[in-house]
């Protein structure tokens, strides 16, 4: 199975590549523990996203957990995490 979801720190408005991670139908969670930082962008790739299209997935940072439905929109699926105001958001 390949890496289908690539992790960014996100700050001042610019992304790093800090991880990437594999999540399936079968694995619906992307673990970031090991990260510092409370800000990330996922990237998750389009055939994975439409595989996951309706399921949701969890984004685990330490004792935090912010879940997610996706919807699938034909291209590449993005999220962003604000783990320090317990928000999650899909951009389009």
């Amino acid at each position: 199975m390949r890496h289908n979801v690539k992790v960014y720190k996100v700050r001042d408005g610019h992304r790093t590549l800090a991880a990437k991670d594999k999540i399936s139908a079968k694995r619906l969670t992307v673990n970031l523990t090991t990260l510092d930082g409370g800000c990330f962008g996922l990237e998750i790739g389009k055939f994975s996203a439409k595989a996951l299209n309706g399921k949701t997935i969890e984004v685990i940072c330490g004792p935090a957990i912010l879940k997610h439905k996706i919807a699938f929109e034909g291209n590449t699926y993005y999220i962003e995490t604000d783990f320090g105001a317990q928000t999650i958001l899909a951009i389009h």
